[in-house]
């Protein structure tokens, strides 16, 4: 079994999760830099990323909804820890949980926006094709 509860397949694991939610926002930001500064590479793999959601590729599928559920887990744990601190919480999901999951619907959906996939859950992708070309 997995962190937090949760059974993820042999070629993920939770620092594999973590990594690609961070890899995601790299890649985004290096999208702006020169093609010799990580310009390149992170628009490559936003591209390929994309191609593979659009293909509802099994290996992406699978990672997104398992990682969609370990990081909503680590937001239920997080939110229980901030009770018990007697703290309020007003928020169902923290945003990386929420973001895997909608990437995953989206990428699912029989009459789904190719450019919102593109333009929105992009830099998801490509980290998600990223983590599995190095898996």
């Amino acid at each position: 079994m997995g962190a937090a509860g949760i059974e993820l397949p042999e070629f993920m694991g939770a620092s594999v999760i973590e990594r690609t939610y961070r890899r995601a926002v790299e890649l985004q930001d290096h999208s702006r830099e020169p093609w010799w500064n990580g310009g390149h590479h992170a628009r490559r793999m936003r591209e390929v990323g994309v191609r593979m959601a659009v293909a509802r590729d099994p290996r992406m599928m699978l990672f997104l909804d398992k990682a969609a559920e370990y990081l909503r887990a680590r937001s239920d744990e997080q939110k229980s820890r901030i009770a018990q601190l007697g703290y309020s919480e007003k928020h169902d999901e923290y945003s990386e949980a929420a973001l895997f999951r909608t990437a995953y619907q989206k990428a699912d959906e029989p009459r789904r926006d190719e450019t919102a996939l593109f333009d929105t859950w992009g830099w998801v992708y490509g980290a998600v094709a990223e983590a599995l070309a190095k898996g």
